[in-house]
């Protein structure tokens, strides 16, 4: 995914929200989790969802982390931060918020599509570069 991240910034800027993860909208997320945000609109982050058919936003992979969850990491090795650190930080009530951007996105987690990588970032960049 590349996009502008200031609305990122923006949601992490407030002293109460811990982090900010980006997602993106994908109309279907069949191959990945999704992310559950709150039905109010302020894209509070309520859970991880496990893989299911149709439209959700999805984990882009890239996190704003205020400094004191460093301290709050789990002692466990080895640690994903998608199925140990963000569920137990979310029970323990840390505020992480979900900037939902739009977007073209490519996994690289197979050797198929990390294959496709280098195209995927070269016509990205051609794209943003155009006035």
């Amino acid at each position: 995914l590349m996009t502008d991240l200031a609305p990122a910034f923006s949601l992490f800027e407030p002293t109460e929200v811990d982090g900010v993860l980006v997602g993106v909208e994908q109309p279907d997320a069949s191959r990945f989790g999704t992310l559950v945000v709150s039905s109010d609109g302020d894209v509070r982050l309520q859970r991880f969802a496990e893989k299911q058919p149709g439209a959700g936003i999805i984990n882009a992979g890239i996190y704003l982390l205020k400094s004191r969850l460093f301290a709050r990491l789990p002692d466990s090795v080895p640690l994903s931060i998608e199925r140990d650190v963000f569920p137990a930080w979310l029970a323990d009530g840390v505020d992480l918020r979900v900037c939902v951007r739009c977007g073209e996105f490519l996994d690289i987690g197979t050797l198929e599509s990390l294959a496709l990588a280098d195209d995927f970032v070269v016509r990205q960049w051609l794209w943003s570069e155009r006035p």
